[in-house]
């Protein structure tokens, strides 16, 4: 009897879609897995209170669910694609995708407007297609160095899949060169000779097309500037590699409360009561418009302004509350290096409670 659908080892195979259904299972399995750590998270507070442990969490509970199966499915979904609206690269939209940000715009309380580059970089993730590429690339090189004979059934098949790519048939090996070629010749190259890919290329290259959001951002002070929060987050907020590798940010500072933590990284976002980010509410107002009302400078209301210049709201008492973090910070420099001094110094702890308490005392605080 003919059937439309199949599921072998829970891969559903259907009659018009084959595998490509099955990114929804992923999709479902990694929701479930929310669900879970949801759970786990209300009954224990010192999960609730740990971003860190949230994340180990999460790629305990959830990865597994995303990544079952994808070697079958995922291709089509690895060529980043360019966002209508902001121009930016990133990865093709997909349940796993939707559900994995979910988890980090719940982990830190981040409003939708929240640009996704920063949510990655704030968190240290990338986009779960970077993992998917790499798994491809690991199969391919295992069934690459396999010894052909009767009872290795995998580097058989792959070789008659290279055959109907040769054709002009589209299937799995079709969909690899696609990806390749996206990338870069000298790894497309690699599928016709049928030599090993170098995973770690392959990522790099994915996430060099990702990091492409980052480049040729204005300055945040010029009134044309497109992406603001975006431009604020690379010229002034950067935090390095070495922070974030050693996990030494404020997110895993032990010694930051979770709720100033939170605090923290919406203003790193693009808090919405700083007037300079009123152009993503309701008000709408022109740029030359957005100058602080805390103070009489006139000066427009930004997250530099707020940290260093403003003279209102008794911010100058609190900075003198954090002189020796301050005084770390080079006085000749200009202000995007100071802010960049600022947000990478090796004391997370005090940077935190300065940020919390400059919003703090101008009332800026707004959810935990």
């Amino acid at each position: 009897m003919w059937v439309d659908e199949y599921k072998y080892l829970g891969l559903l195979f259907t009659k018009d879609k084959g595998f490509r259904g099955c990114v929804h299972q992923a999709g479902s399995r990694v929701y479930k897995a929310l669900g879970r750590i949801t759970g786990l998270v209300s009954l224990n507070n010192e999960l609730g209170a740990s971003v860190d442990l949230q994340q180990r969490l999460f790629d305990t509970l959830a990865l597994a669910g995303g990544d079952y199966g994808c070697l079958a499915w995922c291709l089509p979904l690895l060529p980043p694609v360019r966002h209508a609206a902001s121009g930016t690269t990133r990865a093709a939209a997909n349940p796993v995708e939707r559900a994995h940000l979910t988890f980090l715009r719940r982990l830190l309380r981040a409003p939708k407007s929240t640009p996704l580059p920063a949510l990655y970089r704030e968190t240290r993730r990338r986009p779960w297609t970077v993992r998917w590429a790499a798994a491809v690339a690991r199969f391919w090189n295992q069934a690459v160095d396999t010894t052909r004979n009767a009872t290795k059934l995998t580097p058989v098949v792959l070789d008659a899949n290279r055959d109907l790519w040769r054709a002009g048939a589209r299937c799995w090996s079709s969909e690899l060169h696609t990806f390749l070629a996206g990338l870069g010749p000298e790894l497309a190259s690699a599928l016709g000779s049928r030599q090993p890919l170098d995973d770690g290329a392959i990522t790099a290259a994915l996430c060099e097309q990702y990091d492409r959001a980052w480049s040729n951002l204005g300055d945040p002070r010029t009134p044309t500037t497109a992406h603001r929060p975006l431009a604020t987050y690379k010229h002034w907020l950067w935090m390095e590699d070495e922070l974030h590798a050693e996990r030494s940010t404020y997110l895993h500072v032990s010694a930051v409360p979770h709720r100033i933590a939170l605090r923290v990284a919406n203003f790193r976002f693009g808090h919405q009561c700083l007037r300079v980010n009123q152009r993503y509410t309701n008000e709408r107002l022109p740029f030359a418009s957005r100058t602080c009302n805390r103070c009489t400078l006139g000066a427009i209301d930004d997250a530099a302004h707020l940290l260093f210049e403003c003279a209102g709201a008794a911010l100058p008492h609190v900075r003198s509350r954090f002189g020796a973090l301050l005084r770390a910070i080079p006085s000749q420099a200009d202000i995007a290096a100071k802010l960049r001094s600022l947000f990478n110094t090796q004391n997370q702890a005090s940077l935190a409670l300065y940020v919390s308490d400059c919003m703090h005392q101008t009332a800026l605080v707004v959810g935990p």
